[in-house]
C-alpha cells in the first residue's frame, strides 16, 4: 500500500505507465501515500530515509489523468472521529482555507479505474 512514495521522481512517470499497462480493462489500482497536502502527511514523508517523494490530490489527478484512468477517487484517511478535535479542525481550516479532512489527514488513499 506505501509503496510509490518510494519510487524516485524521475521512475513516478515509468511506474504510472507500468501500472496502467499491467491492469486489465476494469482494473483497479488501489494505492495509499503521505498526504503533502497536510502537515501530518510532510511529517510521515520525512520521518523514513527511503521516503523519495511525496503526493498532493492536484498531483495524483493529473497523473490519473495523464495515464488514461477515467475513474478515481481521492480520499483522506485516519481522519479524527472526536468530535471536539474535528471542530477544532473545522475552525483552524477555515482561517487558512482548504478542505479539513485533507489538511489533517497523514495519508492518502487513491482508487483509480482503468477504462473497458
Amino acid at each position: 500500500i506505501n509503496v510509490l512514495e518510494h519510487i524516485k521522481k524521475d521512475r513516478v512517470y515509468d511506474f504510472f505507465n507500468l501500472i496502467f499497462a499491467k491492469l486489465k480493462p476494469d482494473g483497479v489500482f488501489i494505492a495509499e501515500m503521505p498526504n503533502a497536502d497536510s502537515p501530518h502527511g510532510l511529517s510521515i514523508l520525512f520521518s523514513d530515509l527511503t521516503h523519495e517523494w511525496a503526493y498532493t490530490r492536484r498531483l495524483l489527478n493529473q497523473l490519473f489523468k495523464i495515464y488514461g484512468f477515467e475513474d478515481w477517487q481521492i480520499l483522506p484517511s485516519d481522519v479524527s472521529s472526536n468530535k471536539l478535535i474535528r471542530l477544532a479542525q473545522k475552525i483552524v481550516t477555515k482561517i487558512f482555507s482548504g478542505d479539513d479532512r485533507f489538511m489533517y489527514a497523514s495519508n492518502l488513499i487513491c482508487v483509480a479505474y482503468k477504462p473497458k
